[in-house]
């Protein structure tokens, strides 16, 4: 049996003192309140492609039709869902979001995140509604912006006297220092995110280091609390993410396994190998806290089978786990001719619940288990980055941030040199081959993709507590070595601990990255504008699409969650068809309203290829709409541009937005005058000219030859104006059958040719018909030049709501 590890020394002690409660607290106070403050100068720039939301408490999101305001920060998809979410629950009066409409148009998408985030936000929200008096709606986002530095200060609050108690100061010392040098562990938890991977990192923490706390006691009965304590993270874990929890104990049990077997021999006999009864009371704790999670979660309503979360068949496997652990660790300890058949029996029938799992994935994965679906597993293993290996993120060069990303992983190599080497106090190798095999588990899949950075880290502190516990006890009276094993830590450490402050340092900076989000924020806006109240379904790349339903309230199609799954494949479809008519087809049975594509989030290509089943190297086929859409100088006659011009800045020189909008089938003069009046608003009159000799062919179509009079008006063409404007007057009589917008353009034209009594005789036939849904489906040249013309004919829109909703639909720095 091992004995409880002796207290600190003074000077170690103060040293942890130092760290703990002045220098990393005093980090993430600094860095979130700098964070805090550039998020909400940036995220109040508003007036140049429209005007900052109204208030409006009666709306889910705390403003009016549906907006929302707060800019996120880079790689913060899933905090815009979160908070999505948490509006929509607290609006429906719910406790669990099991549902969302916003996405997979028009069906909607089930929901499996897990409720205590949801909580936690939503507890953040009421407490700043309570104190500030914003719309529960906005204090939703306020809330993302405490939540991380919140969430982590209990954390340390928790972990550091636990670890300075436990394990000394020099683990606490290393440990403060790691959190917030290691990025993928600390971006979790820095203001402005919000997202359960930093809390599942800490539950998968907290499993391995109450484990390792209770394997240091004396007795069973001093260390069964413990194991239970472990056993609940473990569960809080799997509720919040299986996917990251069963990995944490599969190395548990890899590592029980290594350990038991060194201390097999009396004297070094951890408290689980001495009484293997703990791990079934681990195994069965765990799987009691993974089955009420999954009720309260679940019950009664939707106790499915869905193994990419939480379900008790991961309880039986834990609980069967426990069983075939103690029965090996008796067999490590006693040989396996001292197992009982009891104990062997109990053994394999633990060992068979834990196969069960595995096997009910294989049977039914098409249903049970989304995440193996071929398409969803291509799209993530090749082209998003966060499952990219290690590896191939180093293979960018050398560089002070790549370092920091690996050098953590040989804080590992003391300790796995103590146990390998055998050296070392006996009772601490157990402990420490635990600690070493679980965070190596870890290792291994992060340096098989960079998302488990994260939690790598978060398992590797469990090891350097015990590995410099082993060393204060055994130095006790020398310093020196300790020192030296310190400082080889916090070098390691470094890089990361630099980058962190270079970070925060210049955390006032407005970046690429906060343009293109202002960007996109007002493109979702200026679309939520336009719809009105009507429902807005906008086909775009999954990271586009969850900007603009985040930020406009619109609806989406394919986002990248494997609860997406149908979205994803029939955006795909959309993408990849090869034929006007089958584009149309599937838009429509979509809902689908708008195209947009954004040059700087453009994953078009990618969901094409997968579709078709290429590989990423093949050019993107020439047939698909992707591929056409943006090069076409006339869409497809079921979609009409729609001019969108981003704000004039160095960050948006190279960037691109396009947008198209679903219309009725459009005639082929229409379609051509739509896109030649699209190219005049951008500017781009030589693009306008190309259409002008097809134009020129439909002579007798009225709106064809306006268009293309106002083509040589642009571009001065005095006898091609004229000739056009020759043709217009013999087919004005026919004016009245034009759409509205190509009355305004006709109107236009009159005026340049010196004939506005002819051009208030069309608007005075036409504006008194005006309605809202008409207003909102000009485009921004044409709503201007209707209030010019209105001003100056003295034919003013039929009620002065009306003017203010065209007002309003021009950008700010629009003339009005």
């Amino acid at each position: 049996m091992t004995s409880r590890p002796a207290p600190p020394s003074r000077w170690s002690a103060w040293l942890g003192l130092v760290v703990v409660m002045a220098a990393l607290p005093g980090f993430v106070i600094w860095d979130a309140i700098g964070r805090s403050r550039h998020l909400l100068e940036v995220s109040a720039t508003y007036g140049v492609t429209v005007e900052a939301p109204a208030d409006d408490a009666a709306s889910p999101t705390g403003y009016a039709q549906g907006r929302r305001s707060l800019l996120l920060p880079p790689a913060a998809a899933d905090t815009a869902h979160w908070i999505m979410q948490t509006q929509a629950m607290i609006a429906n009066g719910d406790w669990r979001v099991r549902h969302v409409d916003y996405d997979n148009a028009p069906d909607g998408r089930d929901v499996h995140w897990a409720a205590p985030l949801h909580w936690w936000l939503a507890g953040l929200a009421w407490l700043d509604h309570w104190a500030s008096g914003r719309p529960l709606g906005q204090s939703v986002e306020r809330a993302v912006i405490y939540s991380g530095p919140a969430m982590l200060g209990l954390v340390l609050a928790g972990l550091m006297p636990l670890l300075w108690r436990r394990f000394g100061a020099l683990a606490t010392t290393v440990t403060a220092t790691g959190i917030v040098a290691v990025y993928p562990f600390y971006l979790d938890f820095v203001a402005g995110y919000a997202d359960h991977h930093g809390l599942v990192n800490v539950c998968g923490l907290l499993t391995v280091l109450l484990l390792l706390v209770g394997a240091a006691e004396n007795s069973a009965q001093a260390a069964r609390p413990w194991f239970m304590g472990s056993a609940a993270a473990g569960g809080a874990g799997l509720w919040i993410s299986a996917a990251t929890q069963v990995p944490v104990l599969v190395g548990i049990g890899l590592g029980l396994l290594v350990a038991g077997w060194l201390g097999r021999r009396q004297g070094a006999r951890p408290a689980w190998v001495e009484q293997p009864g703990l791990l079934r009371t681990w195994g069965w704790t765990g799987a009691g806290a993974s089955l009420a999670a999954w009720l309260l979660e679940y019950f009664p309503h939707h106790l499915g089978l869905h193994l990419e979360v939480n379900h008790p068949l991961y309880a039986l496997a834990w609980a069967g786990g426990g069983e075939t652990l103690r029965a090996m660790t008796l067999a490590l300890r006693d040989g396996r001719a001292a197992v009982s058949v009891g104990d062997r029996v109990r053994g394999a029938v633990g060992a068979g619940m834990v196969g069960a799992l595995p096997l009910v994935i294989g049977l039914t994965a098409t249903r049970s288990f989304l995440v193996a679906d071929p398409f969803l597993w291509r799209l993530h293993v090749q082209y998003i980055a966060e499952f990219q290996g290690l590896p191939q993120i180093l293979r960018r060069g050398l560089s002070w941030n790549l370092a920091s990303l690996w050098l953590p992983l040989l804080l590992l190599a003391p300790g796995l040199w103590r146990v390998l080497k055998g050296t070392g106090p006996a009772a601490a190798r157990p402990r420490l081959a635990l600690a070493s095999v679980t965070a190596l588990v870890a290792w291994g899949m992060a340096w098989n993709q960079i998302r488990w950075l994260g939690l790598a880290f978060a398992l590797t502190i469990p090891a350097v507590a015990v590995f410099f516990q082993a060393e204060e006890q055994a130095r006790s009276g020398n310093r020196g070595p300790l020192l030296g094993w310190l400082a080889a830590a916090l070098l390691l450490l470094a890089p990361g601990l630099a980058s962190a402050v270079d970070r925060t340092a210049r955390g006032g900076e407005t970046t690429t990255e906060d343009i293109r989000n202002l960007a996109v924020r007002d493109l979702a806006h200026w679309l939520r504008l336009r719809g009105g109240t009507d429902r807005i379904v906008v086909a775009a790349s999954p990271s586009v699409a969850t900007q603009l339903i985040y930020y406009g309230g619109v609806t989406g199609i394919g986002t990248l969650y494997w609860e997406n799954l149908p979205g994803l494949k029939r955006l795909a479809e959309l993408l990849a068809a090869s034929s006007p008519a089958a584009s149309r087809e599937i838009a429509s049975q979509l809902g689908v309203t708008h195209i947009v594509l954004v040059s700087w989030g453009a994953f078009e290509p990618t969901l094409v290829r997968l579709q078709r089943g290429l590989s990423e190297s093949t050019p993107l086929p020439a047939d698909t709409l992707a591929a056409q859409l943006p090069i076409s100088p006339v869409p497809p006659p079921w979609l009409q541009r729609v001019p969108f011009k981003l704000p004039k800045h160095p960050a948006l020189e190279d960037g691109q937005v396009l947008v198209w909008e679903k219309v009725p089938e459009q005639s082929p003069p229409r379609a051509l005058a739509s896109a030649a009046n699209y190219y005049l608003e951008l500017g781009r009159k030589d693009d306008a000219a190309r259409l002008a000799p097809a134009l020129a062919r439909y002579e007798d179509d009225l709106g064809a030859v306006v268009m293309s009079a106002a083509i040589a008006s642009s571009r001065q063409d005095a006898a091609g104006f004229g000739a056009a404007f020759r043709r217009i007057l013999t087919l004005l009589p026919g004016a009245g059958e034009l759409p509205f917008e190509e009355q305004v353009h006709l109107a236009v034209v009159l005026v340049v040719a010196q004939r506005p009594d002819l051009a208030q005789e069309v608007l005075r036939r036409s504006v008194p018909s005006v309605d809202e849904s008409m207003l909102r489906r000009l485009s921004p040249g044409t709503l201007n030049d209707l209030l010019t013309l209105g001003d100056g004919l003295e034919v003013p829109l039929p009620d002065p709501r009306l003017k203010q909703l065209a007002q309003d639909l021009l950008p700010p720095t629009e003339p009005k």
